[in-house]
């Protein structure tokens, strides 16, 4: 599996096998493994899409470490006035390294061909019924 979208903490991240990505803070202690859902993948230079998960793929993950974020600063000013407010918030970080990315591919495919989607009674004019 080359890239998967998954979803940590509420959020959706894009990871590749050996590759670390901070995510929101979780409760799993340093060096504890984590299994990731994973929402979209490529396989082969195929793309699945799942609803809302991919059947038969997952992500294992490391927690590296953990730690805050940058500082983001809020400021408030109304001109004139003498009113100015500066407020700033850290959110709390995980940092996670994905190095297991495993997909069983399956056999059949489970979507319907477009095909037998639309194919269906066709409707031509106006409808006769009143």
């Amino acid at each position: 599996m080359s890239i998967a979208i998954i979803r940590a903490g509420g959020k959706q991240f894009s990871v590749e096998k050996g590759a670390t990505v901070r995510v929101p803070s979780l409760k799993q202690d340093v060096g504890a493994s984590i299994e990731l859902e994973v929402l979209a993948a490529t396989v082969n230079n195929e793309t699945k899409v799942g609803t809302p998960g991919v059947e038969g793929t997952k992500v294992t993950a490391t927690v590296v470490d953990h730690g805050r974020a940058p500082k983001i600063v809020v400021f408030k000013k109304k001109r004139r006035k003498h009113y100015k407010r500066t407020k700033g918030s850290k959110g709390q970080k995980s940092r996670l390294r994905s190095w297991t990315t495993a997909a069983r591919p399956k056999s059949s495919c489970s979507r319907k061909s477009a095909a037998s989607i639309t194919s269906g009674p066709k409707v031509t004019g106006r409808d006769t019924r009143h």
